[in-house]
C-alpha cells in the first residue's frame, strides 16, 4: 500500500489544523508588526516571516483540498485592524487609551515573540512528523521545520546584535574553587 494513498488519520488532521491556525496567526501578527515597526532589520525579518507563513498556508490549503477536507477556521485580516492606533482593550480600560503613535510593543518584545512562535511551530511540525504515516505529510513538515529554523535563527541574530539576550547562568569553575 502506498503511504500517500492513505486517508489522513486523526492525529494528522489535528496536526495540520494546528499548523494552519499557527500560520494564520503569524500572518496577522506579522502584518500588525509591519504596520508599526521602524527598525529595518526587524522589518525585514517580519516581512520574511509573513511570506513564509503565507507559503505554509498555501501548502496546507492544497493538502486539505486534495483530501476534500474543509479548511480549518484560522485567523484572517478581519482579526487585524492595521489602522487602529492601539490594540483593543476591554471596555473598562477604554479611558486608559492614549493617542500615542508609537508601536504598542517594543521591537525587542515583537522580535522575541516572533522567534518564540516559530520555535513552537517547529515542535508542532516535529510532532506531526512522528504521528504521520504519509510521506507527503512528513516531507511537508520537514520542509517547514527547515524554513522555520531560518526565521528563528534570524530572530536570535537580531536579539544578539541588539544586546537583547542575556548570557545564561553558568556553572562555577570547579578548578578555580
Amino acid at each position: 500500500m502506498n503511504a500517500e494513498s492513505k486517508r489522513l488519520t486523526s492525529p494528522e488532521i489535528t496536526s495540520l489544523c494546528t499548523q494552519y491556525q499557527q500560520d494564520t496567526l503569524e500572518v496577522c501578527i506579522a502584518k500588525h508588526v509591519l504596520a508599526t515597526v521602524t527598525n529595518a532589520k526587524i522589518r525585514s525579518l517580519f516581512a520574511f516571516s509573513l511570506e513564509l507563513s503565507k507559503k505554509h498556508i498555501e501548502i496546507l490549503t492544497a493538502i486539505f483540498r486534495a483530501e476534500h477536507f474543509p479548511l480549518p477556521h484560522g485567523f484572517t485580516d478581519e482579526d487585524v485592524d492595521l489602522h487602529e492606533e492601539n490594540l483593543h482593550t476591554p471596555p473598562l480600560l477604554d479611558n486608559e487609551i492614549t493617542t500615542s503613535t508609537h508601536a504598542p510593543f517594543s521591537e525587542k518584545l515583537m522580535t522575541f515573540h516572533a522567534g518564540a512562535m516559530f520555535k513552537v511551530a517547529i515542535t508542532y511540525y516535529a510532532t506531526a512528523m512522528t504521528t504521520s504515516m504519509r510521506l507527503d505529510i512528513v516531507g511537508h513538515c520537514e520542509a517547514c521545520i527547515l524554513r522555520d529554523l531560518k526565521v528563528a535563527g534570524r530572530c536570535s541574530e537580531v536579539m544578539i546584535k541588539n544586546g537583547w539576550i542575556e548570557k545564561p547562568p553558568e556553572a562555577s569553575d570547579r578548578k578555580q574553587m
